[in-house]
């Protein structure tokens, strides 16, 4: 059950936190609550949405005096998907997959030795990795940026937004 405050989610340990002075009993009537002006919700369930081209929003609505939880789904903009797009992330473990699974790794390592004699982008490559998340956008920015030395140091591997795109969704999925 949910319980509600002003038709948002309202814990009732909040309830206990707002009103220290108050000893509630350990179950507590629905008379209690509403005096408190908090309400019991119905859940209903959650639907499924596409988080690249929608979002999902829940609301309460009282239905002849019963209180259901709503959900809502909302078709992003256009530049709103694409920004969903860029920030795609994945953690340390799943970006470690993505590179091992893809045989990437290696060209990351020939990169960074590639790299040693440019301080500023052998900085930037030894910091990423070092990344509490790594995000889609900024790794095919760091790939175009470094297409030609990635050509010298790892030729015929392909690094095409199509490929890395393909493996960043896989990635996604990888529960580690």
């Amino acid at each position: 059950m949910i319980t509600i405050k002003n038709g948002q989610r309202y814990s009732l340990s909040q309830l206990r936190k707002d009103n220290p002075s108050v000893s509630f009993p350990r179950e507590m009537p629905d008379s209690l609550l509403a005096s408190y002006g908090v309400y019991r919700a119905s859940p209903t369930e959650r639907p499924a949405f596409d988080q690249l081209k929608e979002t999902l929003v829940e609301s309460f609505a009282d239905q002849n005096g019963q209180w259901v939880q709503v959900w809502t789904v909302t078709a992003l903009s256009a530049k709103e998907q694409a920004q969903r797009d860029y920030d795609r992330a994945l953690t340390p473990v799943q970006f470690k997959w993505l590179l091992a699974f893809t045989g990437l790794e290696q060209v990351w390592d020939a990169m960074l030795e590639a790299t040693k004699p440019d301080p500023g982008t052998y900085a930037m490559l030894k910091a990423q990795l070092e990344q509490p998340t790594f995000r889609l956008g900024k790794t095919l920015d760091i790939i175009a940026q470094l297409s030609t030395q990635i050509a010298n140091v790892a030729p015929g591997v392909d690094v095409s937004e199509p490929t890395i795109r393909a493996a960043w969704a896989q990635a996604e999925q990888v529960n580690i």
